[in-house]
């Protein structure tokens, strides 16, 4: 449970726009934990309050689509402190088969109630890009203390057809 999203409530889901690989033959999957650390005298220990699991089924999503993935919180009462969220390319559930591959776009998430809003579940801004929309050209930015070597950049059109791959 390192790392992970801070948030003060209960998420009410969460959203990504995911492209399999045509060549995957297991389905992905995307797990969602909120979680809460409690502090004690042996040390911290954190626990899943609320949990959400979604298969993404690899024939069918060969193009971006957009997938939310609810949670269940057994105790309606639990705050977590931070949110988990794992996308894989093969499910964890069954066999898993090498060079799957999975393309992972603008995840958010919402706080249960009436009035919530998407948040953007990357909050610290590694990488900016305008103008949206485009036509002709497009800038990228990358943050001060970013090594650009350590990035891959690969551009899509809306049908999910690359465009641009550059290191």
């Amino acid at each position: 449970y390192s790392g992970g999203e801070p948030i003060t409530a209960q998420v009410d889901s969460v959203s990504a726009w995911i492209k399999m690989d045509a060549n995957n033959t297991d389905d992905g999957a995307i797990l969602v934990q909120a979680v809460k650390t409690y502090q004690g005298s042996n040390g911290d220990s954190t626990v899943a309050v609320g949990e959400g699991y979604f298969t993404i089924p690899s024939a069918t999503t060969t193009t971006y689509t957009q997938f939310a993935v609810p949670l269940n919180y057994p105790d309606p009462n639990a705050v977590p402190d931070h949110l988990v969220v794992v996308f894989t390319s093969s499910s964890i559930i069954g066999t898993q088969t090498a060079d799957n591959s999975m393309k992972v776009d603008d995840v958010s998430y919402s706080y249960a109630g009436p009035n919530s809003i998407w948040q953007p579940l990357f909050s610290e801004k590694k990488l900016l890009v305008y103008p949206v929309p485009a036509s002709t050209l497009v800038y990228f930015n990358l943050g001060a203390n970013e090594d650009p070597s350590q990035y891959h950049l690969q551009i899509s059109d809306l049908q999910g057809r690359l465009i641009s791959e550059k290191q």
